[in-house]
């Protein structure tokens, strides 16, 4: 039992030097633990230590260059100035002036004028590309597709608020008056003409100077020596016996509605002679009018004792009325009136006439301003022309 009581002891000692060693390594592998702890964390704070050097350093090395590449181009700026300054030199001192030194005036004006007359040629041109009316003779006929007879010239200042019936008469050698006769001449009616001759008068749109024109057209041929009569077919807006100083109410409605005879409606022009029968007042039913047999009556009378018959008609375009009375007349005058008119419209309304057929259709150019037509047209331009012309 000792013996047993000995080994028991030995083991225990054993045990105890045992538990004393294991709680020895426990400690000191807490110890290490601690210390492994703390080791990673410096190596963390390390590696976050290299980052960021990592990145000053390549600021560093960035800025350098800068610095580098700004010494260079001091450098070279030092250079350059030592290079002009060697070629240069003072003359004189600068001194400070008496009084101001303005631009010159001259400089100025001639800018002015070159810039002004260059925008003014740029606007011509312009203006020039725009324009859709019809601005010669030449033009007149390749617009129309039909023969231009004359170019009426627009009156003189002198005698702008004169009618051109009452013109013609005071100056019978003037440029306008002239025109007529070219006018005339070019539709065939002279003074060797056979028989009596009728003569249609329209335009396109209203305002183009047809029935001025008609009344001129009259007065000149009867002072020439014809016998005409005039004959106011615009039955929707009549303006001749006004222009002529005859009575208004008295006249082609009358007749065709039966309220009338021939004799009876007709007129005579105190300033010139001509015979002259009115529209006889405003009509709603002018198409039907003019249709009636009774005109073509009345034309055919007046045929036996004139050589000339004018009729004023209402405008193409908008009315159907001078379409009717194309089959009345020998030949259709067709004015348009230069630099107004658009070349579409005065060619619709040349289209209609002919369209209908029947009688040949002339072109006429009205209004035209002699000054600046000579840019387009030579039948005003030559200066010699004025010792013909009495305006």
């Amino acid at each position: 039992d000792r013996a047993l009581s000995d080994i028991t002891r030995e083991a225990e000692k054993e045990i105890a030097s045992r538990r004393t060693a294991l709680a020895a390594a426990s400690s000191e592998e807490a110890q290490l633990g601690q210390t492994l702890d703390q080791q990673s964390e410096r190596g963390r704070e390390l590696g976050s230590q290299r980052t960021t050097v990592a990145a000053l350093e390549s600021e560093i090395a960035t800025m350098q260059n800068l610095l580098d590449n700004y010494l260079t181009r001091y450098k070279e700026t030092l250079e350059q100035q030592s290079i002009i300054r060697a070629d240069a030199r003072v003359i004189s001192a600068a001194v400070a002036p008496d009084y101001p030194d303005p631009p010159s005036r001259k400089l100025i004006l001639l800018g002015g004028l070159f810039v002004s007359g260059l925008v003014g040629i740029v606007i011509a041109f312009t203006r020039e590309a725009m324009d859709r009316t019809v601005r010669s003779a030449s033009m007149a006929e390749q617009v129309l597709q039909v023969p231009v007879v004359a170019s009426l010239p627009r009156l003189s200042s002198g005698f702008r608020q004169q009618a051109p019936a009452e013109y013609v008469l005071e100056r019978p050698t003037s440029a306008y008056s002239e025109a007529i006769r070219n006018l005339m001449t070019g539709m065939g009616v002279t003074a060797s003409s056979e028989g009596s001759t009728s003569i249609l008068v329209t335009s396109a749109i209203p305002g183009e100077g047809k029935s001025s024109t008609a009344a001129a057209m009259g007065r000149l041929m009867q002072r020439a020596g014809h016998s005409v009569a005039l004959v106011e077919c615009d039955l929707r807006r009549p303006s001749l016996a006004a222009m002529l100083k005859c009575l208004p109410n008295v006249g082609l409605t009358q007749l065709i509605e039966g309220r009338a005879a021939e004799y009876e409606i007709v007129q005579r022009d105190s300033a010139s002679g001509m015979t002259f029968i009115a529209a006889g007042g405003q009509s709603e039913n002018s198409l039907f009018l003019l249709q009636s047999p009774k005109l073509r009556q009345l034309l055919t009378w007046l045929g036996t004792t004139h050589d000339l018959i004018i009729l004023d008609s209402p405008p193409v375009v908008p009315l159907p009325d001078a379409q009717v009375l194309t089959d009345l007349v020998d030949s259709t005058l067709f004015l348009c009136r230069w630099g107004s008119t658009q070349r579409s419209t005065s060619a619709a309304g040349v289209r209609m006439l002919i369209r209908k057929g029947g009688t040949p259709v002339f072109g006429a150019l009205s209004q035209v301003d002699r000054r600046r037509s000579k840019g387009y047209d030579l039948t005003y331009s030559d200066a010699g022309y004025g010792h013909y012309y009495r305006d």
